[in-house]
């Protein structure tokens, strides 16, 4: 039996959250450096546009959103596979429980948030997006309601992926529905032989190939493999392995269509595969490439775990979940405060670098007890369906007296 937690995966969360967060402040406040365009500025003839080199990788949002979801695929299943557990019915209800609770107070608490903003008439996001010429849509011009809010909080975000009040707010449908396909498979998983498993895994992963649940997929055949110890040794003595799957991984993460027809790097990918789909494709089979050269390679795994990884990692879930809430209030206030005095670059440090980010980080730390408190109630969910499960079994003997 192997460890339980493998702390290097908390650091990639960690900073896939951060290269989102990255992303989504470059996309509002310097649009020109992520199109195929020149807009904002009229002097620049040649932008550097980031998202069209070799480091595209780290700004590349869509492509940390697709490791957040191979590693659900893994963590989720991680457990079973390493205690070797057979899963039952009660096991699916119990875990798809147990996931939606999980996931609630966190949507609830970023839904309040976002709420709150809302009231105190907090959001400058429409101002900022005009004055920076971004494709980025006004996401906050919904009317404030209570009614509204506890409904997307609930129902609306996790069931109908309604994001209207928060745009990070999106994955979380996919999240949920893509944790039950999880806990559905486990269910035939843990009745069938190794390569039974691998053959599912792979007609499952065809028939999802074109959304994000095939993420999922590949997540949890890497979890198979990594919960066999001998396996995993054997993997791991291929020695150039990694010297393969790392650069490829780094390839097709950093894999965009804004631009492809000017990318010397991407654009012949396009024109070989035009399919609509294809980016998100590429990004969950670097990010299956990612994990796997993690898994296999103790140095990568230790660079990982260092300190500020781990904690980045901590607090990446709240992170992910508030900071376009901090972007759209208070960074777009100062930037816009200080605009008309400074120079858009000193206004960006200031109003991301100075305040956002930190602001960001700070409420990461409050939001985490929040996660934590998700964590701690949704494992007290089998507590009381025993409890339940009893209570009913005493009635029914009560009423046969």
């Amino acid at each position: 039996m192997v460890k339980e937690r493998i702390i290097s995966l908390d650091g990639l969360r960690g900073i896939a959250a951060l290269i989102v967060i990255m992303e989504h402040y470059l996309l509002a406040f310097f649009p020109f450096l992520m199109m195929d365009s020149v807009i904002f500025s009229e002097g620049i003839t040649e932008p550097m546009k980031l998202t069209f080199t070799s480091f595209s990788l780290l700004l590349n949002g869509n492509s940390s959103v697709a490791v957040f979801f191979v590693l659900s695929g893994f963590a989720l299943s991680y457990s079973s596979f390493n205690k070797n557990k057979r899963y039952g019915v009660n096991d699916f209800i119990l875990k798809s429980l147990q996931r939606y609770v999980r996931l609630l107070l966190p949507v609830l608490s970023a839904v309040a948030f976002t709420f709150f903003v809302f009231l105190i008439d907090g959001y400058y996001f429409g101002l900022l997006v005009h004055f920076t010429q971004s494709v980025n849509s006004d996401y906050f011009l919904v009317a404030p309601n209570l009614i509204d809010a506890l409904y997307l909080g609930f129902i609306g975000v996790l069931f109908e992926g309604d994001y209207s009040y928060n745009p990070a707010l999106w994955t979380m449908r996919i999240e949920l529905l893509g944790s039950l396909l999880v806990f559905a498979l486990m269910f035939l998983c843990s009745r069938m032989p190794v390569m039974a498993r691998m053959v599912l895994y792979f007609i499952v992963s065809v028939l999802f190939i074109t959304t994000y649940y095939w993420a999922f997929v590949v997540g949890m055949a890497l979890s198979d493999m990594y919960s066999n110890k001998e396996r995993m040794a054997k993997i791991k003595n291929i020695k150039w392995l990694v010297w393969v799957t790392l650069p490829l991984s780094i390839y097709f993460l950093g894999f965009t269509l804004k631009g492809y027809d000017t990318n010397e790097m991407y654009g012949y990918i396009y024109e070989i595969f035009p399919m609509a789909s294809l980016e998100g494709q590429i990004h969950v089979a670097g990010a299956f490439l990612l994990l796997l050269s993690i898994l296999v390679s103790d140095k990568i795994a230790k660079l990982l775990s260092v300190s500020l990884f781990r904690f980045l990692g901590k607090i990446s879930f709240s992170m992910y979940l508030i900071h376009y809430t901090v972007m759209a209030s208070v960074s777009s206030y100062v930037f816009l405060w200080m605009a008309g005095s400074y120079s858009v670059v000193t206004s960006f440090i200031i109003a991301c670098g100075i305040v956002g980010l930190p602001l960001t980080l700070l409420l990461s730390l409050f939001f985490t007890r929040i996660d934590g408190l998700s964590i701690k109630y949704s494992k007290k969910i089998k507590s009381l369906l025993t409890i339940l499960k009893n209570q009913l079994s005493s009635c029914q003997i009560v009423r046969s007296n």
